[in-house]
């Protein structure tokens, strides 16, 4: 952890909250192309700045879009957020960091309903999804984290932005886990190393199961050794169905959890 001269450090939000009671803790994050971020901090139980943290990045779906921080209160993510800290192995061993966007700036440009599921990336990714990069660096310098273990999680959009980051970043994420989601599959062979567990319903009409599946495939290709999907049959874009199924699927949340760099 680097927090540089105290003047900074009393500035950084994050070292804000390190003397926080254990639990749930909405701040604000201002990067500095000036996108501001509403973002929900879990503290685990027994959090001590001596010991090093794994940590989980999560990123929200267009249903959780806004400013008031309530994206972690959205049945979407609740399955899989309360299932984490409910469990006594993550509760007291867990930092979660989700920040919030608007409509107005999604994570990526991609088009809902995205008929194709795959699109092109653009050179540069797009201010918010910017500044939640610009984010997490600063969380991995703030805090006691484990770079061994730096997972995310995202639903639909929020699965967009995992693809999205990883390929842009690939020495980034340990593993991560893409609901309902999808990628450009030029750049997945980038990330040909990196665990993927992809969820998707192969009857989605808001994001075509092809997004998903077409990522996974174009690793594999790539001589990935641990990426899978795993198809909802039947299954549209549905919040319980989808995300809240794959949320709640703790074989998925202890693979997750079990990889390490």
């Amino acid at each position: 952890m680097n927090t540089g001269s105290p003047d900074a450090a009393s500035a950084n939000p994050l070292y804000q909250l390190k003397n926080k009671r254990p639990g749930w803790h909405l701040f604000s994050y201002t990067a500095k192309n000036g996108v501001t971020l509403p973002c929900q901090f879990y503290r685990p139980a027994n959090f001590t700045m001596q010991h090093n943290y794994p940590v989980l990045f999560f990123m929200h779906g267009m249903g959780s879009v806004g400013t008031d921080g309530e994206h972690i209160r959205k049945p979407e993510i609740t399955s899989v957020l309360s299932g984490l800290v409910g469990s006594p192995e993550y509760r007291n061993s867990l930092v979660i960091l989700a920040p919030q966007t608007t409509r107005e700036k999604p994570w990526v440009k991609v088009k809902i309903p995205a008929l194709e599921g795959t699109y092109r990336q653009e050179e540069e990714p797009v201010d918010s999804l910017a500044a939640a990069k610009e984010l997490f660096d600063l969380a991995l310098a703030s805090f006691p984290l484990d770079s061994r273990r730096v997972y995310g999680w995202g639903n639909s959009m929020g699965a967009y932005a995992l693809w999205d980051l990883a390929t842009r970043y690939p020495d980034f994420f340990t593993a991560f886990v893409a609901v309902a989601g999808g990628g450009d599959p030029e750049k997945a062979a980038v990330i040909a190393h990196i665990p993927v567990r992809a969820y998707h319903g192969d009857a989605d009409k808001v994001v075509h199961y092809d997004g998903s599946r077409k990522m996974i495939e174009a690793m594999k290709a790539a001589g990935a050794r641990d990426a899978e999907l795993i198809t909802y049959e039947g299954v549209g874009h549905h919040a319980s169905l989808c995300f809240g199924a794959a949320g709640r699927d703790t074989a998925a949340v202890d693979w997750l959890f079990a990889q390490r760099k």
